[in-house]
């Protein structure tokens, strides 16, 4: 009977260190009591922990790992004298981020165990007051009435199907008395809070109800109803979504969805995640337990039960127990540390990075397994990132690749500037469109446009095709294109067939220039011009006559560019740069120069390369513009020292871009235009160089050879 009504190792130890003064160590009381258990130890470590911070004095891990040899060992234990350890440093039962950092550098051993302790006080608000405030229910019998009374005398609700568990609720699907009827039903996801009669759980069900009733959109699943029924049940009415989880959801297609659909699905969410930071909230729980798919395979956030309101990281630097974290498989950096700020919109970019990374690769971002996740969200300087989505998967797409590599980026500034940013940056990719701060190259942004607008691009090479007629007539459209001076040779017969194809084209892009279509006819022919058949594309548009009728429509292209809120885009600054070419041919500097400045101001900051050939085609045509300006000044003066180093520095840069051709290849019309001004700037009158200039000359007949012929004979002309 004795040893039945014997004191616990707690009970004990609390009895000897109140006789003692508080001046009881729990070294001393273990010494003459080994082979305590872990859960005792746990127990043991907790009391003392509370019984010493109730009479004010200061509780220390060192105490607790020098009364426990090896406390490493017991989980438990080790869990309790970390928590007692941080409440005695926050002076209370909420945990300071201050408190975790200090604690974790005066224990760097230990960092990952500290950070799960302060995460799990975080979550659970201790494990006596959890189990006070969430009681574990029994699942009600099925179906059964619930919620408030009508005027009929049922119910609101009729419960159905339990659909599952959380940490702090149940969730049923049930059927909504007061919106049905004979020919339909209203379904509704009902959210029944594990408490009754119980301060916490009734305002955690109002907090929550409140939060997600502040966000309306579409990708944002609506609260219908919340109160607390006559029962003393707290609860809280979501519409139905039909298609379960996105976990569920991507478990029934066998981990693996195309790179659309995950980038879809992940811009949907960041929509409904963005409506939600517009009104004041951070999720702080993205997961894909928490993102809902519809029949028709729309996703809609929810679950915003452990939301916090943005305002609160400037308002309180501890960590409140109201709020709660997510799971640490899509946990951010900041978020696992406790750091000051983390209640940012920054968060939930992260966790949307790692969604998208899931989808595409079934890993999780932070790490396979607790461990690693722990290891990776410990370290404080930049870890290794996550397995290359493209060295995992080879179908993935680098401007995906790049998109979600920033979401998740270590450092919460080096993210998307917001979720809508994250969301814009996934629908541009969706739409084919260039993604501006990836720099695209213009080869990438022809690709792009020509995925964007495949039926367009394939009638604007057929165009081209047909302008080039017979140069490629009976020939592999791969032959190199300085071949078409002998293939135009060969079936001269043929030509005007191409002559033909290319006037009716031009007539219709001129019928249509008084429309407001003027910048879709032209664009693809320019794109292909430009870059899609190479240098006989340029020759084929070099003579004045062409320059002059492109040149007002290039203008009203940009001038309805302007005006529709586009005139700074990448398009905008293409076209300006092809009129100021044709503007700089026709010698009309002064507008020429107007233009170069325009597009180097929009193109700059988009081509960051200085050797990307629009920037460098810029750059020769402001040397042109200098040359054919100082060829004015010497009519009137001599030039002065610093004119004549400009004009020379000038002329040695375009001769460059000329002598440096394949010998072989033919004469484009930027170099002959190069060439051009190279002569005027080696002519007796500016720098004499006879045989520059005669060289320069050379290249423009050679260039020229055929021109007369072609334009003799109506023919297209010819390289």
């Amino acid at each position: 009977m004795r040893s039945r009504l014997r004191a616990s190792p707690v009970q004990e130890y609390l009895r000897l260190l109140k006789r003692s003064g508080y001046t009881l160590t729990l070294r001393d009381f273990l010494r003459d009591r080994p082979g305590i258990s872990d859960n005792d130890l746990g127990d043991l470590i907790e009391a003392d922990g509370r019984a010493r911070m109730a009479q004010g004095l200061r509780v220390s891990l060192d105490d607790y790992l020098d009364a426990v040899a090896q406390l490493q060992d017991f989980p438990v234990a080790l869990d309790a004298a970390i928590d007692m350890a941080l409440r005695s440093m926050s002076a209370g039962s909420t945990v300071s981020a201050e408190a975790v950092a200090k604690l974790s550098a005066a224990h760097p051993e230990l960092e990952s165990a500290i950070r799960n302790t302060a995460l799990l006080n975080e979550v659970l608000l201790s494990t006596n007051t959890m189990r006070r405030a969430l009681p574990v229910r029994t699942i009600m019998t099925l179906p059964t009435d619930f919620g408030p009374r009508l005027s009929s005398g049922e119910r609101r609700y009729l419960l159905r199907e339990f659909l599952g568990r959380g940490a702090f609720a149940d969730v049923y699907l049930g059927v909504d008395r007061r919106f049905s009827d004979a020919h339909s039903q209203a379904l509704v996801a009902v959210k029944i809070l594990n408490a009754k009669k119980d301060e916490w759980a009734m305002r955690q069900a109002a907090m929550e109800a409140t939060k997600a009733r502040r966000v309306d959109h579409p990708h944002v699943v609506r609260v219908i109803d919340w109160d607390v029924c006559d029962d003393a049940d707290s609860y809280i009415v979501y519409e139905h979504v039909s298609g379960g989880s996105l976990d569920d959801w991507f478990e029934s297609r066998g981990r693996f969805v195309s790179s659309q659909d995950a980038a879809r699905i992940v811009m949907e969410a960041a929509r409904g995640v963005q409506a939600a930071h517009a009104a004041g909230l951070v999720h702080a729980d993205l997961k894909p337990g928490n993102i809902l798919m519809t029949a028709d395979d729309t996703a809609k956030v929810a679950d915003f039960g452990v939301a916090v309101e943005t305002s609160e990281s400037a308002r309180a630097p501890v960590v409140s127990q109201s709020s709660a974290i997510g799971s640490m498989a899509f946990m951010s950096p900041e978020q696992y540390r406790l750091e000051p700020g983390w209640r940012t919109p920054p968060t939930d970019i992260y966790a949307l990075g790692g969604l998208l990374y899931w989808l595409l690769t079934g890993r999780l971002p932070n790490g396979d397994s607790e461990r690693q996740i722990e290891a990776t969200l410990c370290n404080r300087d930049c870890p290794p990132p996550p397995p290359a989505l493209r060295s995992l998967r080879r179908d993935v797409d680098a401007d995906l690749e790049a998109i979600c590599q920033r979401a998740l980026a270590w450092r919460p500034h080096d993210r998307h500037s917001s979720a809508g940013a994250l969301a814009d940056d996934l629908e541009a990719w969706l739409s084919h469109e260039p993604i501006g701060w990836r720099k695209p190259s213009l080869p990438r942004v022809v690709r792009l446009w020509a995925q964007r607008r495949p039926y367009a691009a394939a009638f604007s090479l057929l165009a081209m095709i047909a302008l080039a007629g017979t140069l490629f007539f009976g020939e592999r459209l791969t032959r190199a294109v300085w071949e078409a001076q002998s293939l135009v040779k060969r079936h001269e017969s043929r030509m005007a067939l191409g002559r033909d194809a290319a006037k009716d084209f031009i007539a219709s892009i001129q019928r249509r220039a008084d429309k407001r279509h003027v910048e879709s006819s032209l664009f693809d022919l320019y794109v292909v011009e430009s870059y899609s058949l190479g240098r006989f594309a340029n020759d084929a548009f070099s003579n004045p006559e062409s320059n002059k009728a492109w040149i007002p429509l290039i203008e009203q292209v940009l001038a309805s560019m302007e005006q529709s809120g586009r005139g700074r885009t990448l398009s905008a600054g293409l076209w300006r740069t092809g009129l100021a070419f044709r503007l700089t041919a026709l010698s009309r500097l002064d507008e020429a120069a107007a233009q170069i400045k325009q597009a180097r101001d929009i193109l700059a900051p988009l081509l960051t390369d200085p050797q990307e050939p629009t920037l460098r085609l810029l750059d020769a045509l402001d040397r042109c513009v200098l040359i054919g300006r100082l060829a004015d000044v010497v009519r009137d003066r001599a030039l002065t020292p610093a004119e004549r180093q400009r004009l020379q520095d000038a002329e040695e840069a375009l001769w460059r871009r000329v002598e440096g051709l394949d010998p072989a290849a033919p004469r484009s019309r930027q170099e002959t235009l190069f060439a051009h001004y190279v002569a005027i700037a080696d002519s007796p009158a500016m720098l004499d160089q006879p045989k520059r200039a005669q060289a320069a000359n050379t290249f423009i007949t050679e260039a020229w050879r055929d021109y007369d012929d072609a334009r003799a004979s109506d023919a297209p002309p010819r390289p």
